[in-house]
């Protein structure tokens, strides 16, 4: 099936920084674009995979990130993707490859070319540095500079607030669980079988708003997967739970679609 198709692909400031110390905007990104079948704009849910690379030919997989039953509305689509795993470095290139398939299809995908690379947005490699002398007092707002902190607490309390002029507000330690509101929240994910080590699936289950993650976990769904990422999502885009699992060596985990599931354990921090 050849698939004609034209892809704009949008790039957050988080993939030029990977200092966590700089920039703690997440992972995620929005990729957009134009599908079409025989010349005619798709509609319907397709499936897609995403697989990012170190160059525009050849070349290993880099991360993969399984889309299913997307849809897709007069050929327009726009895919949330979250190469988690990568720790996107500056100066280094990337590019994206995309395959299709339609969301009742269980066949290969059709990979669609070429492949789209990453492109920083200009403020993004501004920010990777600050020209010396270059923030003065005419670029300093008066009222707006946060002092140095000038205040201490006492033995058995801690800082709760700090004034812009450096003083402190002070609060009895209390050591009691902090949490309440306990709630358990789960997502799943299908995928099938095929070649080992290539079959995978992952998903990301949000926390309800106001609420965050204090635990959570991943069910790989069959004995022929494996784990690859568990791990706690609390960013500028949620609280909640990443996860992804990967084929092991059987070509059908015994049951064809297997299910993967994801949990996050949530509730109100005081």
């Amino acid at each position: 099936m050849k698939v004609p198709w034209i892809a704009l692909p949008i790039v957050l400031l988080a993939l030029l920084l990977s200092n966590p110390a700089i920039a703690q905007v997440g992972s995620r990104f929005i990729y957009q674009g134009e599908l079409r079948v025989a010349g005619e704009p798709a509609n319907g849910p397709y499936d897609f995979r995403a697989l990012l690379y170190g160059s525009a030919t050849g070349g290993i997989t880099l991360a993969q990130r399984d889309i299913e039953d997307h849809p897709v509305d007069s050929g327009l689509f726009s895919l949330p993707i979250d190469f988690t795993d990568v720790p996107f470095r500056a100066g280094q290139r990337y590019w994206i490859e995309l395959r299709v398939r339609g969301g009742s299809e269980t066949g290969p995908y059709t990979t669609l070319t070429p492949r789209r690379e990453l492109m920083p947005v200009p403020y993004a490699i501004h920010a990777l540095s600050v020209a010396p002398a270059s923030v003065g007092t005419a670029e300093i707002v008066p009222g707006e500079v946060q002092r140095r902190v000038s205040g201490s607490c006492a033995a058995g309390s801690s800082i709760r607030a700090i004034a812009i002029d450096g003083t402190v507000t002070c609060e009895i330690d209390d050591d009691s669980p902090g949490f309440s509101g306990y709630q358990i929240v789960t997502t799943q994910r299908t995928y099938f079988g095929g070649t080992p080590g290539t079959s995978s699936a992952s998903a990301v289950v949000d926390c309800p708003s106001g609420k965050r993650v204090i635990g959570g976990g991943v069910d790989a769904g069959c004995a022929g997967a494996f784990i690859r990422r568990s791990s706690p999502r609390d960013d500028a885009f949620g609280s909640g739970w990443y996860g992804s699992v990967l084929k092991r060596g059987d070509s059908d985990c015994g049951v064809n679609p297997a299910t993967m599931t994801v949990y996050a354990i949530c509730a109100n921090v005081n």
